[in-house]
């Protein structure tokens, strides 16, 4: 499975593969969702310009923000349904959003891997897509994390 994804560093950006996986900690114990069709993760930022006393012209400065993130599947069972439930109902009765961790593996034609890991993620924005049902059932979500780490 490929994903478009803005790489930082050109001279590798012929990828191989690519896949995320999502680990869902649960009251139940861990779910691990390992197919999706795509991913997008963004790293949101704010910049600051100033000036210096006693110099010349502005300088701007890049002041980090969170990551944002979208994930889109197919439906294979129920279980991703079951999540989702648990989620709205965690929300509802005024609980702690469920956290999840993503994990993203990207292996490149060089043989490189890179692993990244956002920890304690929100997920939100889920919407299920029933339109093309005979075929398959997509869902899409959104997620939100305020680091990401290499794994």
């Amino acid at each position: 499975m490929l994903l478009g994804m803005n790489l930082q560093k050109f001279a590798q950006d012929r990828v191989l593969g690519s896949s995320v996986t999502i680990d869902f900690y649960l009251p139940t114990g861990v779910l691990t969702i390992s197919e999706l069709d795509s991913f997008k993760s963004d790293r949101k930022s704010t910049q600051k310009k100033f000036q210096p006393l006693g110099q010349v012209g502005q300088r701007t400065q890049d002041i980090p923000g969170d990551w944002e993130m979208t994930f889109s599947g197919g439906v294979v069972d129920e279980s991703f349904d079951s999540i989702v439930d648990q989620i709205e109902a965690a929300g509802r009765s005024g609980q702690t959003n469920i956290r999840v961790v993503v994990k993203e593996t990207t292996i490149y034609y060089s043989g490189l891997v890179k692993t990244w890991v956002w920890n304690d993620t929100v997920l939100y924005n889920f919407a299920k897509d029933e339109q093309t049902a005979a075929d398959e059932i997509k869902w899409s979500f959104s997620g939100a994390a305020t680091t990401r780490v290499p794994g």
